[in-house]
């Protein structure tokens, strides 16, 4: 059997240059420096650092907006650090959604500028990202004359991450042409480095680790040594769940699937793409990004196909498809309509399949991507096959030809390769120049001690000097964390006090009024009973409306106690409060409305249970008041240990100024007591409420609560 979908290298690390100037760990440290930011190079580096936390955590459409913020500033002012940094940024949010040429062009600014800033870790980064986007292109001898640049470049600064990385991307490159040898050469020297770094007592890089044994897998699953290959697919698997790289584990779990179905094990194959398509949905509920769902499918597909279950390999493929057309990720986009063509020959339906590829070949071309364009020629030349079409049959497969000679020419594997040869002999000469360099420097140490011992001493004072001002700064922030802890409890204690009465009154209206209508009912209905013998018919008419005054009176009581302290909660929990709340509130109002639950019966604190419910309610009230919607949309789920309630409505978009609603602080003179009692109720339970305009129409609310 010849496994006809073999996976390619897809851990190919894209480095960007960490800013460093400050280390802040979270985000919303970073955004409070923005507030009192002028428009400055500080602005500029703290908009990249928060560029770059959602660029880690896989929320491209935040990092893109403050990418572009932090570029225009930079501009603006004339920064070319900033603007080089920015471009870079930029450069890889385009290269993870597969904008190859947008990021080629973001690069290509950023490495300009760096060159000319001289800063040797920044140009290496550049060309190693270069490297990447021509790989990619299938332009692979401008991928390895880029990431030799980078390998060059990272060994003169002694950077043993990246050198690792940069020997990885090279045997990625001789992977992509064929060149298995050299591939498998290149990826052992980038796990020998890591190894030896073990045998020194210092710490490995588990990503550099797992990319190698990643790439070695890739080149194992090309020469059919399946069973070693899903050892080293294991490996990279057990690395990136140490790192808790979600989009990485998707990765792994794929290329695990993979090998299976090479095995021909396609019942362990659907497994473990099912396995990747649940994680996959799961980070894109966190982090926006759907990327990894969109891939996790089409390998499904392509079990289907290789099963030969066309229909459903089509349904799956279809759905990804969907996905990628709304990142406009025209690479994927064009290799997924190669794959639907594909299997519509399979299933003689020539015509459509010559339809889908040709739509696949005009978004290919755009790119320049040469491997998939061979593919689309040689699925089209078997497509016109099917209609008898032997002219246009003949002359696809003879563009599939040429192509196919160009990506795996003997030339051009053999140029790649010189290229290789070049570096390292010139490596050597460098070794030996640097040799005697040494040996000139000895002279120079009896010097150096002396300078250094007096640099010690005033290291010394001024690290004395340093740690006193910490000190001194950290009792200032425990005095400003204790006032502020202080005033989360009064908080705390305000809204139990306010539960506590509700819950009294409820049961006030319960036991009491309650009563006593249900007795006023009970004599009204005596009394209709004596109304027919004794009362003529307007006064039997007034009996009769009154029990159904005292009914509505009844039900309204009902209602008003359920409101203030709903029985649901305790009987059916969070999710059964809310659908319950959602029911009664809106079946009435004319607005449709759907209700999804991930909790799976989970259950929280009574004060959780309880803040949640009422800021949820009070979101619902002013949805009804003021947003004209006619659909409600409302999902909970638990990401690590935070609740999530999410909140859709496609009326009115909400207008609040976006810096204040995510710091949760209402506008001064502009917010009603609604907005008011949210955020207080948020802050009590250290969690955080977000509005945000729907890409759509209306507004998105989340609800965020550690648990």
């Amino acid at each position: 059997m010849i496994c006809k979908k073999i996976v390619s290298i897809v851990f190919i690390f894209l480095c960007a240059l960490p800013l460093r100037i400050y280390a802040f760990d979270s985000l919303d440290s970073l955004k409070h420096l923005l507030i009192n930011d002028k428009d400055d190079t500080n602005k500029v580096v703290h908009l990249n650092s928060i560029c770059r936390e959602y660029l880690n955590a896989g929320d491209f459409k935040n990092a893109l907006q403050y990418g572009n913020s932090s570029l225009a500033l930079a501009k603006q002012i004339n920064y070319k650090k900033g603007i080089a940094n920015s471009s870079n940024n930029i450069g890889i949010i385009n290269f993870n959604q597969r904008n190859y040429e947008k990021a080629l062009e973001y690069f290509s600014a950023s490495l300009k500028l760096r060159l000319e800033l001289g800063n040797k870790n920044e140009i290496a980064t550049s060309y190693n990202n270069l490297g990447l986007i021509y790989w990619n292109q299938g332009n692979y001898k401008l991928a390895l004359q880029n990431h030799l640049a980078s390998l060059k470049t990272y060994e003169e600064i002694g950077d043993t991450k990246f050198i690792t990385n940069a020997y990885n991307n090279i045997g990625s490159t001789y992977y992509s042409q064929g060149n298995y040898d050299k591939a498998l050469e290149n990826y052992f020297t980038a796990l020998k480095i890591q190894e030896e770094l073990v045998d020194k007592n210092q710490k490995p890089d588990k990503y550099s680790i797992a990319a190698a044994c990643d790439g070695i897998g890739g080149v194992l699953t090309a020469e059919k040594k399946y069973s070693e290959a899903l050892e080293y697919y294991k490996k990279v698997l057990d690395a990136v769940q140490a790192l808790d790289r979600k989009d990485k584990i998707v990765v792994a779990l794929n290329n695990i699937g993979n090998t299976f179905m090479c095995l021909n094990k396609d019942d362990s194959a659907l497994l473990f793409h099912n396995k990747a398509l649940t994680i996959a949905m799961q980070n894109a509920h966190s982090t926006g990004d759907s990327i990894g769902v969109a891939s996790a499918l089409s390998e499904i597909g392509a079990v289907y196909k290789k099963i030969k279950k066309y229909d459903e390999a089509m349904l799956v493929l279809q759905r990804s498809y969907v996905i990628l057309k709304a990142s406009n990720n025209k690479i994927w986009m064009g290799e997924l309509l190669s794959d639907m063509g594909a299997i519509l020959t399979e299933q003689k339906q020539y015509t459509a399949s010559i339809n889908y590829l040709k739509d696949a070949m005009s978004l290919l071309k755009e790119t320049g991507n040469k491997n998939h364009i061979k593919d689309v020629y040689y699925n089209l030349s078997r497509a016109y096959e099917g209609v008898n079409d032997y002219k246009n049959a003949f002359e696809n497969y003879t563009k599939y030809t040429l192509y196919k000679d160009s990506i795996f020419s003997t030339d051009m594997v053999a140029k790649t390769t010189e290229m290789q040869a070049k570096y390292e002999t010139e490596k050597k000469e460098k070794e030996i120049a640097d040799q005697k360099e040494q040996i000139g420097k000895q002279n120079f140490r009896l010097l150096t001690v002396v300078i250094i011992s007096i640099s010690v001493i005033i290291i010394v004072l001024l690290i004395s000097y340093v740690f006193y001002n910490r000190y001194r700064s950290k009792q200032k922030t425990e005095l400003n964390q204790m006032l502020l802890d202080e005033q989360k409890m009064r908080t705390k204690a305000i809204i139990d006090a306010q539960e506590e009465d509700r819950k009294r009154v409820a049961k006030d209206l319960h036991d009491s009024v309650g009563q006593l209508l249900f007795i006023l009912r009970m004599n009204l209905e005596k009394a209709d009973k004596y109304a027919e013998k004794k009362l003529t018919s307007l006064g039997i008419s007034n009996v009769k409306d009154s029990i159904k005054m005292v009914d509505d009176a009844n039900i309204e009581l009902r209602n008003i106690a359920l409101k203030m302290m709903p029985r649901t909660l305790n009987e059916t929990g969070i999710s059964g409060a809310i659908n319950d709340l959602l029911d009664k509130t809106l079946k009435n109002a004319g607005i449709r409305y759907n209700f999804e639950s991930f909790l799976n019966g989970k259950n929280f604190e009574e004060h959780i249970k309880i803040g949640v419910f009422r800021i949820f309610q009070e979101i619902l009230s002013n949805i009804l008041k003021h947003a004209q919607a006619t659909e409600i949309n409302v999902h909970l789920h638990v990401v690590g240990k935070q609740l999530i309630v999410i909140i859709e409505d496609n009326g009115i978009k909400f207008n609040f100024d976006i810096q204040t609603a995510k710091a949760h602080i209402p506008k001064t003179g502009n917010t009603g007591m609604g907005l008011l009692n949210i955020a207080i109720r948020a802050e009590a339970l250290n969690g955080t409420v977000l509005y945000e305009p729907s890409p759509i129409k209306g507004t998105i609310t989340t609800i965020k609560i550690p648990i």
